[in-house]
């Protein structure tokens, strides 16, 4: 089983949408949706209702005459059936 999830976002919007019972996660590039609700179920032992993606460009950088690129990431953020939740996440907030 591949790496699908490289760590938790953790924001004051993240922070706020677990009142609505999303959770924000960096995953991997190649991970499309269903391999994501795969793992978060498996792993969490939750029942994840949708799944949405976001892919975010990197920055451009510059030192001096060198211009470069940070890395892209991708954002999913996991939509989970009321009265689950992921505790692990909870104790960060």
């Amino acid at each position: 089983m591949k790496q699908i999830i490289e760590g938790f976002v953790i924001t004051e919007k993240s922070a706020r949408d677990l009142r609505d019972n999303k959770y924000i996660f960096y995953v991997n590039t190649k991970a499309n949706k269903i391999e994501i609700k795969n793992f978060v179920q498996e792993y969490f032992a939750v029942t994840v209702v949708g799944v949405n993606v976001v892919t975010l460009r990197g920055k451009k950088r510059r030192r001096g005459r060198i211009v470069g690129q940070s890395k892209g990431r991708k954002k999913a953020i996991v939509s989970l059936k009321n009265g689950d939740s992921i505790e692990k996440i909870k104790g960060l907030f």
